[in-house]
């Protein structure tokens, strides 16, 4: 039946959708607080080396970080 075949679609890209939002709001999630802790340890004098070994931050991000501090 086709309006089954419709529907059951429609349902599959809704919740296609909603996943891929979760995983962008997830993924913002994380993104912030790396740079929460990335700021705290450039506050207490951290290397960037080192901050970037333990966030995964690259080392520019992290240089970009600690100008806008």
């Amino acid at each position: 039946n086709s309006e089954f075949i419709d529907e059951y679609d429609y349902e599959n890209v809704q919740r296609k959708l909603m996943n891929s939002m979760h995983d962008e709001g997830f993924d913002n999630g994380v993104k912030k607080e790396k740079y929460d802790i990335t700021k705290k340890m450039l506050s207490n004098g951290f290397d960037i080396d080192i901050i970037s070994k333990i966030t995964e931050l690259p080392k520019k991000e992290i240089e970009t970080i600690s100008y806008k501090r």
